[in-house]
């Protein structure tokens, strides 16, 4: 699922499986929005944000690549109360020197937990 220059959109209780990207992906041009309660499994990258003042809460991202991912110029996220495991590569992977906020996550079994 590709998010392009929207704001306030609302992604809850989906299942994101198997795609040879990502299971979500945010633009530089999205904010605002909402990714909740979805089941991410077998992408690339479960969540990839590079916009700014997103929600992240109470998904399961597992046996992903990534679990999260937040690259420049994400700014302003809020990953919270996620569970996120059995990931190959890291649970959570931040690479932006932006404020972005974490709290609550479980982050366990990645080969990396948080970078």
């Amino acid at each position: 699922m590709r998010l392009t220059a929207s704001a306030e959109t609302l992604l809850a209780d989906n299942e994101l499986v198997d795609n040879k990207k990502h299971g979500v992906y945010l633009d530089t041009e999205s904010s605002r929005n909402i990714v909740r309660d979805n089941h991410f499994r077998g992408n690339l990258i479960g969540a990839y944000i590079l916009g700014q003042d997103t929600a992240v809460t109470a998904n399961v991202m597992t046996e992903n690549g990534y679990g999260i991912r937040l690259s420049e110029p994400a700014a302003n996220n809020r990953l919270w109360s996620n569970r996120i495991e059995h990931n190959a590569t890291a649970g959570i992977y931040v690479t932006t020197q932006q404020r972005n906020f974490a709290g609550e996550n479980v982050v366990a079994d990645n080969t990396l937990n948080y970078l």
